[in-house]
């Protein structure tokens, strides 16, 4: 199950796959969610384990997703 952050990670990844994690970790940031983009790229390397994540451009295994 994802959590409510890995939710906007992946919400910025689908929007533009190439948005950075710095910028993606200075959203977070704005939002209050104290992260680092070290963190957000780990994140990242999670969905792709986890296979939500398919590649770049990001494509996402939708029934993986519980919104």
């Amino acid at each position: 199950m994802l959590d409510e952050i890995d939710k906007i990670i992946l919400s910025y990844l689908v929007k533009n796959s190439r948005t950075s994690s710095l910028e993606i970790k200075r959203q977070l940031n704005n939002l209050d969610f104290p992260i680092t983009d070290r963190a957000v790229r780990h994140r990242i390397a999670g969905l792709v384990k986890k296979k939500i994540v398919l590649g770049g451009p990001v494509k996402l295994r939708l029934f993986h997703l519980q919104f």
